[in-house]
């Protein structure tokens, strides 16, 4: 906003160049996978094995999952909601 209201006369960050972003390949469960999963997510907490739960069933992200709170969660609508 400087250089375009003629504060500086050129942009510091025009020669910046960007971090290269690594893409990850997506995982995705199915079949016997799933199934190993499921296993294993048994022997975790309750409270761990409901935020899982949540994940794959809404295919919520992270950030979504880690902000929801207990207002977020009607249990006798069967509803939960993101912000």
């Amino acid at each position: 906003m400087a250089k375009q209201w003629k504060v500086i006369s050129t942009n510091p960050a025009k020669e910046v160049s960007l971090p290269k972003r690594k893409k990850r390949p997506h995982t995705i469960y199915q079949g016997e996978g799933l199934d190993k999963m499921y296993e294993g997510l048994m022997k975790e907490p309750l409270q761990m094995q409901v935020m899982i739960n949540i994940t794959l069933v809404t295919g919520c992200r992270e950030a979504e999952l880690v902000a929801l709170e207990e207002k977020h969660i009607k249990v006798l609508e069967n509803k939960i909601r993101f912000e």
